[in-house]
């Protein structure tokens, strides 16, 4: 490819970039009609341009579908009980999932709940179809949806914010 091939295609490469950002299926035609995948010189280089604006509208689509599922699960919280021993550690129960754990304070005992909580939502994922076609745990779904779309840290304050602490 020449250099004045290599530069157009950068060009529109570029041009197609600004144009693409938040395209929807008519935005990707028109795209198409003005001639930002037209005027490349080879049709790999057609191809290339078709495959890129695919990949950025499904890309968009994907953060879009994430997004929504993440604000629908704002309203999910986990409860929890937590109980001081005799011993001054801390017990954390888990109410919707039996998952239970101690710990020497209350951030360890914390630590110790999202690690099991995770780690039960990776073993639902695992065996899907097990977990789900038990009727006392198919509502756990939701759960396992929001350990999966938040980071620990999300996670941990989320938790901290239900037992009431800041």
């Amino acid at each position: 490819m020449s250099k004045a091939d290599k530069s157009q295609t950068n060009e529109n490469k570029n041009k197609l970039n600004k144009e693409q950002k938040g395209m929807g299926d008519d935005a990707m035609e028109v795209l198409m009609i003005n001639n930002v995948c037209l005027n490349l010189p080879t049709l790999e280089n057609i191809k290339k341009c078709i495959k890129s604006i695919i990949d950025s509208h499904k890309a968009a689509s994907e953060k879009n579908f994430t997004e929504k599922l993440r604000k629908v699960l704002e309203d999910v919280k986990f409860e929890y009980e937590t109980f001081v021993e005799d011993d001054g550690s801390y017990t954390f129960s888990l109410k919707d999932i039996d998952i239970v754990v101690n710990g020497r304070s209350r951030n360890e005992t914390l630590d110790l709940l999202i690690s099991d909580v995770i780690e039960y939502c990776h073993d639902y994922c695992d065996d899907l179809d097990y977990w789900y076609s038990d009727v006392d745990r198919r509502s756990h779904v939701k759960y396992v949806l929001k350990v999966l779309l938040y980071d620990n840290n999300e996670l941990k304050k989320d938790f901290i914010c239900q037992s009431g602490q800041s």
